[in-house]
């Protein structure tokens, strides 16, 4: 066994997934939405034509996911029609937008992945989540006050919202792996606090709130599954250090914060402006959703709309994951959205071998209820790895501690 594992290579598909998150350090679109990485999508296209490897492998969440993009289209379609003064390019983009996110999906989770792969996959997310908290923390130090909108590598400006979820889920892979690597591989426990610590601290500068307490919650929660799983002298002592971790890094943390952050998370209440404006966001959303309850207005509709023209902008009307799906599918789209997350989520709630994972399936819906992810990076890549981390640990049953470093 021990054999067989030494001579896994990593395969294609795992590579190109892997590396499609470094695309936030080179796109020259500031939301990292999913076009960001379509020349990685073409590429595992590419591949697959070309090794014809036979990857139609229709399961049960992609039935559900393929009838959500048929209610999308439907309704686009409906409102194209109903409302062809506002009709435009938004309407068709639109729908490209989730056909691109389907093919996503579907082609990186029908591979089957080993755990080397695996183990390549979250490495590269914790290394790119690195550099951008070390872009962001230099901005920091060098006087920038505000929330800090990271710049990349080619100058762009990637909004400081989705750059902080992209950071923000680095901590709780590297906790996870803290927690429950091989203490005897020294130098890699050594590198992963090292990385837990830059990206701790590049949530907490960047000025997003809802990273840093998604972040810390998840953590917690991360600490507390460890601690669930048998107690002892040995776990006793892991507490007493990640105690002394965690008061290090908030007492520095606290030390290099910009005064305004530091009021920010700790001085006012939370309904300041940046709060009331997402509020009038979401009740302007929901009034459509009223008006449109069934199918909703489809893609590039409701944006243009004179009757609800305060909204955050037409990539995300709503501002908000679930109430902009309401928006393009209506309640029928959203009850189908659920049920496709519900499929991926439930057994890392009632498998035991998968409940290391809860933080990171807490983190991705508590950002997604706070910023409008549907078609973004951090949204497909965090739900595409439960996915991956699923199949593997139902094939490998209590193969997770081979997943870490």
């Amino acid at each position: 066994m021990e054999k067989d594992i030494k001579i896994q290579k990593k395969s294609i598909p795992a590579v190109i997934f892997g590396l499609s998150i470094w695309a936030i350090l080179f796109m020259k679109e500031g939301t990292f939405s999913i076009q960001s990485i379509i020349i990685f999508l073409l590429a595992l296209v590419y591949f697959y034509i070309v090794s014809k490897k036979n990857i139609f492998k229709i399961t049960n969440d992609v039935k559900i996911f393929i009838l959500f993009i048929v209610i999308v289209v439907l309704s686009t379609a409906i409102n194209s029609f109903r409302h062809i003064e506002v009709l435009s390019v938004d309407n068709i983009t639109g729908i490209v937008y989730f056909i691109a996110i389907f093919f996503w999906y579907f082609l990186t989770t029908n591979h089957v992945y080993n755990n080397k792969d695996i183990k390549f996959i979250i490495n590269n997310y914790c290394y790119v989540s690195t550099i951008c908290s070390i872009l962001v923390l230099a901005q920091s130090l060098s006087g920038i006050h505000g929330k800090i909108a990271m710049v990349n590598f080619v100058g762009t400006v990637t909004d400081e919202n989705f750059v902080s979820a992209i950071i923000s889920m680095a901590p709780i892979y590297l906790f996870t792996n803290i927690l429950y690597s091989d203490k005897k591989l020294k130098m890699n426990y050594i590198i992963n606090i090292f990385m837990l610590i830059i990206n701790i601290l590049g949530v907490c500068v960047i000025g997003s709130r809802a990273g840093m307490i998604g972040m810390i919650i998840s953590l917690v929660a991360a600490f507390i599954i460890y601690f669930m799983r048998g107690f002892g002298l040995k776990k006793l002592l892991y507490l007493f250090l990640i105690i002394l971790l965690v008061g290090f890094i908030a007492s520095y943390a606290i030390k290099i914060m910009p005064q305004w952050i530091y009021i920010r998370y700790f001085g006012t209440t939370y309904m300041d402006n940046s709060n009331t404006t997402r509020l009038k966001i979401w009740e302007n959303a929901l009034e459509g959703i009223y008006d449109q309850p069934i199918i909703g207005f489809g893609m590039g509709t409701f944006p243009n709309l004179s009757k609800y023209t305060f909204t955050a902008g037409k990539s995300t009307p709503a501002h908000e994951t679930f109430l902009d799906i309401a928006i393009y599918s209506g309640l029928t789209g959203l009850l189908i959205f659920l049920i496709f997350l519900e499929k991926i989520f439930r057994k890392f709630i009632l498998v035991s071998n998968r409940r290391l994972y809860i933080p990171i399936v807490f983190n991705l819906i508590f950002i997604s209820l706070i910023v409008g992810a549907e078609k973004s990076v951090f949204f497909w890549n965090n739900l595409i790895i439960l996915k991956i981390l699923d199949k593997y640990l139902e094939q490998n049953n209590s193969d997770y501690k081979k997943l870490m470093n």
